[in-house]
């Protein structure tokens, strides 16, 4: 067990959430899970050695619970699929960071953010502008 199992095993936050995420180890799975849906995408590139990323999963976790079945959330982890990390950032024109949020609207990335900016009020705010009206 990783230091960072240890820890948010101590902090109550046993149960796991990475059932609900889809778990990419190809560009191309991407297509393949979201394909003609129409939902919002967000992608989540996360790396279990982060202390940072270990905090942000938390957030972006509690904003899943609230938009599971409006949007697809993808869980990217960069140190197993680095290669797949640097072709979402090559084919979103997105420098890759993580942890990092990036968000998919009809293929087309419409936001993205890093680091301490990876709060749940500000992923909600931005998954509200992407849905229906």
């Amino acid at each position: 067990m990783s230091f960072f199992d240890r820890l948010r095993a101590l902090s109550g936050d046993e149960q796991d959430a990475s059932s609900q995420w889809v778990h990419l180890s190809e560009f191309s799975d991407l297509k393949e899970h979201v394909n003609g849906s129409g939902k919002p995408v967000l992608i989540y590139k996360h790396s279990d050695r982060c202390a940072t990323c270990f905090m942000t999963r938390r957030a972006v976790e509690q904003v899943m619970a609230n938009y599971s079945e409006s949007v697809h959330f993808v869980y990217v982890d960069v140190i197993r699929n680095r290669e797949l990390s640097s072709e979402i950032a090559r084919k979103t024109s997105i420098r890759h960071e993580s942890p990092q949020v990036i968000i998919l609207k009809n293929d087309e990335a419409v936001f993205s953010t890093s680091h301490g900016r990876i709060r749940q009020d500000i992923l909600n705010e931005e998954i509200e502008k992407q849905l229906p009206g």
